[in-house]
């Protein structure tokens, strides 16, 4: 209850520029940039706020509406290097007020922060299906990025699971958390140079064959930085034949 009557009172500040949030005014959506996705303004007016105080348009404690605008819609087509190529879907670029959302879900508690951004996962991955709707492929199955069992433990919870199980849940999608396993307690991917992290992830995952075996996979997690982590779960989901394998995160390098 404080938490509830203290988030209505105090909405919080963005996390990125500390300034003060509050909901946009009746001139925002129409000063949209160029470049940003259709479905803006459906955002802004729902994920955008609590979802417990969205009635009373309260913001939630994530980013003001300048900061989200000034993350870079990223351009659908992109492929993560592998034989095959796997399809890599984003909705934006990395940086620095994205970063700030990713530390801040991962690393200081910040689970609300998983409602907004599964509103873009989803959005991006919808248009991603409806792009390949002539084809007749079956729906995807989300298996989240996994953590070993003692960094979950020091965590509290997976933001990969969080991302995922929230994203299926928006798109009415199966959400499958053990589909993905960790074998070893790998090192930080952010602390390692590019060809540290290779070695770092190398046989770090392990599959069930029996979850996605003739299914078509979407791993999902919240960056694609270089690849290795992704490239070491489709590794893992290969030889478990699934039909298809894709991967879905909130970001990727601007540099990809």
């Amino acid at each position: 209850m404080f938490s509830f009557v203290a988030d209505l009172l105090f909405p919080g500040v963005c996390l990125s520029c500390d300034r003060g949030l509050s909901p946009p005014g009746d001139d925002f959506f129409g000063a949209l940039p160029g470049g940003w996705p259709e479905a803006s303004p459906e955002f802004f007016r729902t994920d955008f706020f609590h979802a417990v105080l969205g009635p009373l348009k309260v913001p939630a404690r994530v980013l003001c509406e300048d900061c989200w605008l000034s993350l870079v819609p990223a351009e659908d087509g992109f492929r993560l290097g592998g034989d095959p190529p796997i399809p890599a879907i984003s909705p934006f670029l990395t940086g620095p007020a994205l970063l700030e959302v990713i530390r801040f879900l991962k690393f200081r508690g910040g689970r609300s922060a998983a409602q907004p951004l599964s509103w873009w996962l989803a959005f991006s991955l919808r248009r991603h299906l409806e792009a390949e709707g002539g084809t007749g492929a079956p729906d995807p199955v989300l298996v989240p990025v996994p953590l070993f069992h003692s960094r979950l433990a020091e965590r509290g919870y997976n933001q990969a699971e969080l991302l995922a199980r929230r994203t299926a849940g928006l798109l009415g999608l199966e959400y499958c958390p053990r589909a993905l396993r960790r074998t070893r307690n790998t090192r930080p991917q952010s602390k390692l140079g590019g060809p540290q992290r290779t070695v770092n992830v190398r046989g770090a995952f392990e599959a069930e064959p029996a979850a996605v075996e003739g299914r078509r996979v979407v791993v999902v997690d919240d960056l694609l930085t270089t690849g290795e982590t992704m490239l070491a779960c489709v590794a893992a989901l290969l030889p478990c034949r699934p039909l298809a394998i894709e991967v879905l995160t909130v970001g990727r390098g601007s540099d990809r």
